[in-house]
């Protein structure tokens, strides 16, 4: 992954430091989630279950960008279309 941010490279150390291997995307997708439910759970209402929450907010801060729910639930968020040549990520045009 070619991310450059900030976030992305503290969390791109933190990870390969813990794990010895830089993180793909399961990793990336985990993290996202985590911190969707985690800042659900603390705008939660008292009359709120955490789905009503998640729904009420709606757009989530991603390590990559934005994540937005839908009334579905649905993200929409950016998508990052890679390809491994020679052993490394690359970002596909």
């Amino acid at each position: 992954m070619q991310d450059t941010s900030p976030a992305f490279t503290a969390f791109r150390t933190a990870y390969s430091a813990r794990y010895g291997e830089a993180p793909g995307f399961p990793a990336l997708t985990a993290y996202n989630a985590t911190r969707v439910v985690l800042q659900g759970m603390s705008e939660q209402q008292d009359d709120e279950t955490l789905k009503q929450t998640l729904l009420r907010v709606r757009r989530f801060e991603g390590l990559q960008g934005p994540i937005e729910l839908d009334a579905f639930g649905d993200t929409h968020s950016p998508t990052f279309i890679t390809r491994i040549q020679q052993g490394q990520y690359q970002h596909a045009d």
